[in-house]
C-alpha cells in the first residue's frame, strides 16, 4: 500500500483555503476568521459629511455626561448618517478615528 503525505492528502476550497482531509478549513490562530484589513480613504463629500453629522446634526447627543453606551450609540447614528450622506460606508470607530485624531 502508498502512503499519502499529509500535505498530499489537503485539498483546497473554492476560497483558496486549505482544507483538511475529514473537509473543514484549516485554523491559523485566534484571527483566522477575520479578513485582512482593505485600504480605506475619506472622499472629501464623506468627510464633510461627517463633521456636519457630528458638530450639527447631532450635537446634543455628546453634551454634558454621556455613559460609554449612549456615546456608542451617539456614534453608531453618526457612521449610519455618514454612510448615507456621504456616500461611503463606514463604522463608528473610522468616524471616531476621523473627528479625534484627523481634526
Amino acid at each position: 500500500m502508498e502512503r499519502q503525505s499529509a500535505v498530499a492528502s489537503l485539498s483546497v476550497d473554492a476560497a483558496g483555503k486549505a482544507l483538511t482531509a475529514g473537509g473543514s478549513a484549516a485554523s491559523e490562530g485566534p484571527n483566522a476568521a477575520q479578513e485582512p484589513p482593505t485600504t480605506f480613504a475619506w472622499t472629501p463629500k464623506a468627510a464633510e459629511a461627517l463633521l456636519r453629522v457630528r458638530y450639527e446634526t447631532m450635537r446634543d447627543r455628546f453634551h454634558r455626561n454621556k455613559s460609554a453606551k449612549q456615546l456608542s450609540i451617539a456614534w453608531g447614528l453618526v457612521a449610519t448618517e455618514t454612510s448615507r450622506l456621504g456616500g461611503l460606508i463606514v463604522d463608528a470607530k473610522q468616524c471616531k478615528s476621523k473627528v479625534l485624531y484627523d481634526y
